[in-house]
């Protein structure tokens, strides 16, 4: 009974289109939605003796996290077009893993340059707040390839392979392809003088995320030097293959 309540209750953020159904609710709609994920959580942190004998000290760690991330989906559905919203929520489940794994433990974080970066308010600065020198923020540069992504034109076509040829020549890619290796790793971190200086002025570069529409929109001032902790440089690249799904 009681976890049928909690079902109903939560309906609204069940549903397969969510992200866009759950803006349009009533206001009073959507408090309650609220007001039944704090209950739900307080039940978790009352009965948390009896449910960890019941499953185990770890079950119940899970499932009360469960529990904290449709929180935090709620809050990003009341906020349509935050992404902030999103990049705090994933900067906190990050660290809930590593306290979960324990002391000790070290993560391999993949995301897009935008996440991972320690500017604003993205993922990577509330990490590097958080953790300091043991968050370490790697950001991925190219010259000319493919990648997949959304196709962001009016047409919207879906998940499609995009091709660019060789980075214009006033670009940050451009200049790291000029040194003509294939690969680079490049520490920013010791970056001295006027190297350190051109880092940390704002060049143009190209940064793609989930969505592409032309290059030119990708395109505009980063950072880099104050971004990330370092760089991976690839003159060439070729997009995530997709693999067939099962019957």
């Amino acid at each position: 009974d009681e976890e049928r309540r909690a079902r109903e209750a939560l309906e609204p953020l069940s549903q397969e289109l969510a992200a866009s159904t759950y803006p349009r609710l009533e206001k009073k709609q959507r408090a309650a939605v609220r007001a039944a994920l704090v209950a739900l959580r307080a039940r978790f942190a009352a009965r948390r003796a009896a449910w960890s004998a019941h499953t185990s000290a770890g079950e119940w760690a899970d499932a009360e996290h469960h529990a904290r991330i449709a929180e935090q989906a709620e809050a990003l559905y009341s906020a349509p077009g935050d992404y902030f919203v999103r990049d705090a929520a994933m900067a906190e489940n990050v660290r809930w893993l590593l306290e979960r794994e324990g002391k000790g433990t070290r993560m391999m974080l993949w995301a897009h340059n935008g996440h991972v970066s320690m500017t604003d308010r993205f993922m990577g600065r509330a990490l590097r707040r958080a953790l300091g020198r043991d968050y370490a923020a790697i950001g991925f540069l190219f010259d000319r390839g493919s990648f997949q992504a959304f196709d962001g034109s009016p047409a919207k076509a879906g998940l499609k392979e995009f091709t660019l040829g060789p980075a214009p020549a006033a670009t940050l890619e451009a200049a790291f392809a000029r040194a003509g290796a294939p690969l680079l790793y490049v520490d920013l971190r010791a970056a001295r003088g006027q190297v350190k200086a051109w880092l940390d002025q704002a060049q143009p570069s190209r940064q793609a995320g989930a969505v592409f529409s032309t290059e030119q929109a990708m395109t505009a001032p980063h950072e880099v030097g104050k971004e990330f902790d370092a760089v991976i440089f690839v003159d060439r690249t070729t997009r995530a293959r997709p693999i067939g799904r099962a019957p």
